[in-house]
């Protein structure tokens, strides 16, 4: 990273416990940028550094051409550190939403302070203005959060949840565990029978909605906690790993399943993880895959992202040690492919694991001395071959 002297920040909430980590290893620029789709991405920026006294970093002052207001409910300005919502106006902003007439007008608003006939955009955000002029980012104002740059709207969650006939009650959260942010959804069932229907939720819920707004976890309770005035108690439910505390626990057999085993825990940060351990519930996503993927092949082990993404509902274990395998020998100066089985009619689980292809072309499977594969392939095996350069 010595090379490297700006990086810019975006998409969500940037913590000062993350612009620490990365000061003590980089001693670039880092620019924490701020800005909603509607206001063409970026509207306000700030030079983070890590002597921040909050836990979330200012997102600054606002770019050339936007000017913000901080604004209360009645459209008047908010004093100097007094929390309020953040309007966007300038040559920046949208139209507004394409066929969405009652939502443009909902969220796009005559600007008070201009003669002129511009309009403010509604962000959604609070804020407050600190006296050198500098916004500081304090939250949402609705039940919509950022999760790794995608915007969730948790009570379409909690909406899609209630149209389901095994679900009586539900609420989303988003949760701080060990491993980051993640969505988890506490749910009261009807009836007793509750064998398997947190994975049924699952696979429902994905037949509706994107797959980022899929909670990691469901939560089963006997009820919702409630407040003496009847509103739902948010500080009482309980956290995920309250509940995998209490879960039975299968240690890993044979020296495949201990080496990944150690994997997931220093990846997932758990003091243990078990055979029958699901990866999603424990922590896991798609960008932590990546990880486990890239130390398993430091390890000497080979599978791919796809085979940690396929573990759901759950029973992670059996599913990868028939994916993954130990790599031992030595195949010099070339690239050892693993052949797996996909969801594809058109796999070739047939062909013997592991293939070996000549070449240094990335992916160039028209140079193999072992097996050429049909031109309808090519953009297949981009996708699902696991190549290794060998020592």
């Amino acid at each position: 990273m010595r090379s490297l002297n700006y990086v810019l920040a975006g998409g969500e909430a940037l913590k000062a416990s993350l612009v620490t980590q990365l000061d003590a290893v980089w001693q670039g620029t880092l620019i924490n940028l701020y800005g909603p789709t509607e206001a063409t991405i970026d509207s306000c920026s700030f030079v983070a550094t890590p002597q921040a006294a909050q836990d979330i970093i200012a997102i600054g002052r606002p770019l050339d051409n936007v000017r913000t207001y901080v604004l209360n409910d009645g459209l008047a300005v908010c004093p100097v550190g007094g929390a309020g919502e953040l309007y966007i106006a300038g040559d920046c902003l949208a139209r507004g939403y394409f066929n969405r007439a009652a939502l443009t007008a909902e969220r796009f608003v005559p600007n008070p302070f201009d003669s002129q006939g511009s309009r403010l955009y509604r962000s959604g955000d609070s804020v407050r203005y600190r006296a050198e002029g500098v916004l500081d980012y304090i939250g949402r104002l609705d039940h919509q959060l950022k999760l790794r740059g995608l915007r969730i709207e948790l009570g379409e969650i909690e909406a899609r949840l209630g149209e389901l006939e095994a679900v009586r009650e539900a609420v989303v959260l988003a949760q701080e565990v060990a491993q980051g942010t993640q969505l988890v959804a506490y749910v009261v069932a009807h009836g007793t029978d509750t064998s398997g229907l947190p994975e049924r939720i699952k696979a429902q819920l994905a037949e509706v909605l994107p797959a980022y707004m899929v909670p990691s976890q469901i939560m089963l309770l006997s009820a919702l906690p409630l407040m003496p005035n009847g509103k739902l108690d948010r500080k009482a439910l309980p956290l995920p790993d309250a509940v995998h505390a209490g879960a039975a626990f299968s240690a890993p057999q044979g020296e495949l399943e201990q080496r990944i085993a150690q994997i997931w825990q220093d990846v997932l940060k758990r003091e243990q993880v078990g055979r029958q351990d699901n990866f999603f519930e424990l922590g896991g996503d798609s960008i932590i895959s990546i990880q486990v993927v890239s130390r398993a092949r430091q390890a000497g082990i080979d599978f791919t992202p796809r085979s940690c993404s396929n573990t759901r509902p759950s029973k992670a274990w059996p599913v990868l040690r028939g994916r993954a395998r130990l790599r031992r020998g030595s195949t010099k100066g070339r690239s050892a492919v693993s052949w797996r089985c996909c969801r594809s009619s058109r796999c070739f689980s047939s062909l013997p694991s592991p293939t070996v292809i000549t070449g240094t072309s990335r992916y160039c499977c028209s140079r193999a001395s072992t097996w050429k594969p049909p031109r309808w392939s090519r953009r297949w095996l981009r996708w699902s071959i696991t190549t290794t350069r060998c020592a």
